[in-house]
C-alpha cells in the first residue's frame, strides 16, 4: 500500500478541501465519512501538521492511504489561538 501511495503522488490531482487547521473537524471541510471517519481524519491532520512535506501521503490502516498536496498556507490570526 505504501509503495502504491508513493507511486500515485506523481500524477496526483485530488480534491480541494480548502484551508484546514490542526483542530479542524471532518464536517467543517465537508469530507464524507465514506472517505475518512472522524478519528481517521484527526489522525490524518496530525500527520500532515507534523511533517514538512508539501505533498505526501498518510497510511491510515492496512488498506487505506490518503494522498495530499498543500497548495497554500496561511496563519490564523484569531486571538483565541494565541492564548492557547
Amino acid at each position: 500500500l505504501e509503495e502504491k501511495a508513493k507511486n500515485s503522488l506523481v500524477n496526483f490531482k485530488g480534491d480541494d478541501i480548502g484551508f484546514v487547521s490542526r483542530d479542524s473537524s471532518r464536517e467543517s471541510v465537508k469530507l464524507s465519512d465514506k472517505i475518512l471517519n472522524d478519528s481517521e481524519f484527526a489522525y490524518f491532520l496530525m500527520n500532515v501538521f507534523n511533517t514538512d512535506q508539501n505533498s505526501s501521503y498518510v497510511v491510515i490502516n492496512d488498506n487505506k492511504a490518503i494522498l495530499y498536496k498543500i497548495n497554500k498556507q496561511k496563519l490564523d490570526m484569531n486571538s483565541d489561538k494565541f492564548e492557547q
